[in-house]
């Protein structure tokens, strides 16, 4: 399924309030963009309390409140891996987003991506 640009703009919006992520570690994510780079950084111990073989928190949170399916059912796929597979989902996905949304690619923040390659 290909993403508009209103779409991509759409899940790459932050949210506020109770629709935000908190993390068992008390870290909050506000958008996808949080989610990658949290998941980057987060603890085996962290990622485990969200995401195991009958539930991941980060999928539920990206389909339920970003309406990104896509995103959810690759981090449901990836949940019983570990943090950095979780996290390389979020970013080839979150550049996806970017490109489709017009973000010009001098501004899609790769540098923190280097962690992946």
């Amino acid at each position: 399924m290909r993403i508009t640009k209103d779409q991509a703009q759409k899940f790459l919006e932050p949210v506020a309030g109770e629709g935000r992520f908190f993390c068992q570690d008390g870290k909050i994510f506000s958008n996808l963009e949080d989610l990658a780079k949290g998941l980057a950084a987060m603890s085996a111990e962290t990622f485990r309390y969200h995401a195991g073989s009958d539930h991941c928190h980060f999928s539920d949170w990206t389909r339920d409140v970003f309406g990104n399916q896509a995103l959810a059912d690759a981090l449901w796929q990836a949940r019983a891996r570990r943090p950095g597979k979780a996290a390389q989902v979020a970013a080839d996905h979150l550049l996806e987003l970017k490109a489709a949304a017009g973000v010009p690619p001098s501004r899609r923040n790769k540098n923190w991506l280097a962690f992946f390659s």
